[in-house]
């Protein structure tokens, strides 16, 4: 089952592509252990300041919990660049739901077991809450608006630092 042993593809590059690859390492565990995993990748393999690690925390919780589990054997993927993040899922945003609705927090869950055990986790707080939180304290900080991409079978989600 899902629950029991995720996954998650983590590499550093140096640079702006893919082409200097610095660490790379695969965590796996279970699906609510994963966050702190990533947390600790990214405190041991790159600079990224204490205030950028809660929005990326967010946007890798926000990917376990939407990710489409039908699709198998492929790793959520956290990609560390010299001027990004990016966060990657498995599937696409669900019918009916668009760019603008996750902005303003309206959203649907693809997977409402394990949204309702993050959140009696004490791992996320109110539904639809996440996206919003992500553009405004990205505007505190400076820092440009994240950037929300369909690939196919896949959602990445870019935060420029």
């Amino acid at each position: 089952m899902f629950l029991d042993i995720s996954r998650a593809s983590s590499r550093v590059f140096a640079g702006a592509d893919k082409t200097q690859l610095q660490e790379r390492t695969l965590l796996r565990g279970h699906l609510p252990l994963l966050p702190d995993s990533a947390d600790r990748f990214l405190t041991q393999h790159t600079g990224i300041s204490v205030e950028i690690r809660p929005l990326v925390r967010e946007l890798i919780l926000n990917a376990l919990v939407h990710s489409d589990y039908e699709v198998r054997d492929k790793p959520l993927r956290l990609s560390v660049f010299d001027e990004r993040i990016e966060i990657e899922s498995l599937g696409t945003l669900l019918p009916k739901v668009t760019l603008d609705m996750l902005r303003e927090g309206r959203t649907q869950t693809r997977n409402p077991v394990i949204s309702r055990i993050f959140r009696l986790a004490g791992l996320v707080g109110l539904w639809g809450g996440g996206v919003p939180y992500l553009y405004d304290r990205t505007t505190e900080l400076g820092l440009p608006e994240p950037e929300v991409q369909e690939l196919p079978n896949r959602l990445r989600v870019t935060l420029w630092l």
